[in-house]
């Protein structure tokens, strides 16, 4: 559900951040920069890195922005879903052509090519259903498969 999608935001932002996994970060580091490892081995470089930096709190501010925009958008798009879902008809204008054996509720592309060929325009409904095989959702204008 949303709140297991909000715990993984926060966990995400946290790692960002380097609070869940500085451990592993810190032997990384040492590993890849002896030289630097041993500066902050020292007593001085301890007080620094415990002291930390005057701009953590902009940076993790921005990853918050970040993460935040993006639930934004993961929410607007579950919403949109759930009322996609709970529509099942919807009145439009149907297309059709005799002479290409077409309906729909889009115009035929005969339309484009100027053949000729006799088009009539009625209202009707568009239904909307699930495939149950392969679960995804159609839709029709003529009476429901």
């Amino acid at each position: 559900g949303y709140g297991a999608s909000q715990q993984a935001v926060k966990r995400a932002r946290r790692e960002a951040v380097g609070e869940d996994t500085a451990g592993k970060r810190d032997s990384k580091l040492a590993s890849m920069f002896p030289e630097i490892a041993a500066k902050v081995s020292t007593e001085e470089g301890m007080r620094a890195l415990e002291q930390g930096s005057r701009h953590h709190d902009l940076a993790k501010q921005a990853i918050d922005e970040v993460y935040d925009r993006k639930d934004a958008v993961l929410l607007a798009k579950d919403q949109m879903a759930t009322k996609m879902e709970s529509i099942a008809e919807v009145p439009c204008k149907v297309w059709s052509c005799k002479v290409c054996k077409y309906k729909g509720s889009k115009p035929p592309e005969c339309v484009n090519k100027s053949l000729g060929h006799p088009i009539t325009t009625s209202q009707g409904t568009k239904r909307f259903f699930e495939c149950s095989m392969c679960k995804n959702r159609d839709s029709s204008v003529t009476p429901t498969p």
